[in-house]
């Protein structure tokens, strides 16, 4: 909140001296009027709320835009990794190999069900799991990998990832949270592991303030998935009410044309009824019941309208990524990298600074009249944790700086 009220006060600065506006909204960047009022609709009608048909539609055109057959909506992408966890029967005693640059949410959703994580070291060049560390930390109880798409960069080691992994007999999860709608040689993303989960939270491509989508490409995960979805509970009236409160709440500090002087009603209307990114119990590793809850309609719906929207901040992402490619290249900065035959779905533009610019990122606001990223502020963010043995990922802690991707002009004082 700091950071946010930060970069309002210098927006408001600069159109009190008649320069342009630019809002780089990194939470609800997709919001429009349309899903306010979308929100708002739903939020009259509480009797629909349990309705099946927006979700299985919603379920239906995502993996049809993917290009899969069988997908299941959960009311997060941590719920959704909750559920491939059940799915693949991990148990006590079983290891996953996760990258060591993520955040608690994954974590949580492996030691929930009693399974041990292992950390494998990332490369610092897109961010994701390094093939070489992966090897070195495979053990007799590695049971599955979770191939990481940071930033929604293609893993530089992809294609070795997946390699060792069938090799090994081990199921990959692929985690495309950042990267919906990226591909790589023609291909989406998520379509390359036996299971993969993609998130619409406030802060991904594609944003119902909570939800995910889990795709399994193998039978047998399909069939017990089909069985975990059905058992799943729903969130009650209440949490459903917050997040369409949520939806107003974000447009209105996020991505409003006025949000230097809107944020604040916002805030003042909507600030004890919204529905917060992590509760308390996950900083600790204890459970909360919206891991195991499926999608509801008023979040379908609202899929459904950020599906149709999807291509045209895609391409908003891909001209936000070129302007930071020049600036990199004016600062003698090294730009991610982006493999031969892919796009990336540019979430976030990473690039490593200096530890002491990364610790204090007043000057991103200050100079270039952005708001930087916080990810990742541990390799389990946000929770502070202690040194687990993989010198890239925590160094990359100290250096990533995330820069918004979708900038919108917001207004002038004066002509």
């Amino acid at each position: 909140m700091k950071q946010l009220l930060r970069s309002q006060w210098t927006q408001t600065r600069r159109w009190l001296q008649g320069k342009p506006v630019r809002l780089q909204p990194l939470l609800c960047a997709t919001l429009d009027r349309d899903d306010v009022a979308l929100a708002r609709a739903w939020r009259a009608q509480p009797g629909q709320w349990q309705s099946r048909a927006p979700v299985d539609e919603f379920t239906r055109q995502f993996c049809h835009w993917l290009g899969v057959r069988r997908g299941w909506a959960f009311m997060g992408g941590r719920a959704a990794l909750y559920a491939i966890v059940q799915a693949l029967e991990l148990k006590a005693g079983d290891e996953v190999v996760l990258p060591a640059f993520t955040c608690q949410c994954v974590l949580n959703a492996c030691t929930y069900q009693g399974v041990r994580v292992r950390w494998a070291d990332i490369e610092n060049q897109s961010f994701g799991m390094d093939a070489d560390a992966l090897s070195k930390v495979l053990g007799p109880a590695t049971k599955a990998i979770m191939i990481q798409h940071s930033f929604g960069l293609i893993n530089r080691d992809f294609e070795r990832l997946l390699q060792l992994a069938r090799e090994r007999g081990l199921w990959v999860i692929e985690d495309c949270a950042h990267a919906t709608g990226a591909e790589w040689r023609g291909r989406k993303l998520g379509t390359f592991g036996d299971i993969a989960l993609f998130s619409s939270e406030r802060s991904k491509i594609i944003n119902t303030i909570h939800g995910g989508i889990v795709v399994a490409q193998h039978d047998t995960l399909a069939r017990r998935m089909d069985a975990i979805h059905a058992r799943a509970a729903v969130p009650s009236d209440a949490e459903i009410a917050r997040l369409l409160n949520t939806v107003e709440y974000g447009w209105y500090v996020h991505k409003h044309r006025w949000r230097p002087f809107t944020a604040a009603w916002a805030e003042w209307r909507f600030g004890a009824q919204v529905l917060a990114q992590m509760q308390p119990e996950e900083f600790e590793g204890r459970f909360v019941p919206r891991y195991a809850q499926r999608m509801v309609a008023p979040v379908a719906a609202l899929g459904l309208n950020q599906l149709a929207k999807m291509a045209h901040y895609q391409e908003k992402r891909r001209a936000g990524a070129a302007h930071w490619d020049a600036w990199c290249d004016k600062q003698g900065l090294r730009r991610p990298l982006v493999l031969p035959d892919s796009q990336p779905a540019y979430l976030r533009y990473p690039v490593l600074v200096e530890p002491q610019q990364r610790a204090d990122l007043r000057w991103v606001a200050d100079r270039l009249g952005m708001t930087a990223g916080v990810w990742f502020s541990s390799v389990t963010h946000p929770v502070a944790r202690d040194s687990v043995g993989c010198p890239v990922g925590e160094d990359a802690v100290r250096r990533v700086l995330n820069l918004p991707t979708i900038f919108v002009e917001a207004v002038r004082a004066s002509p």
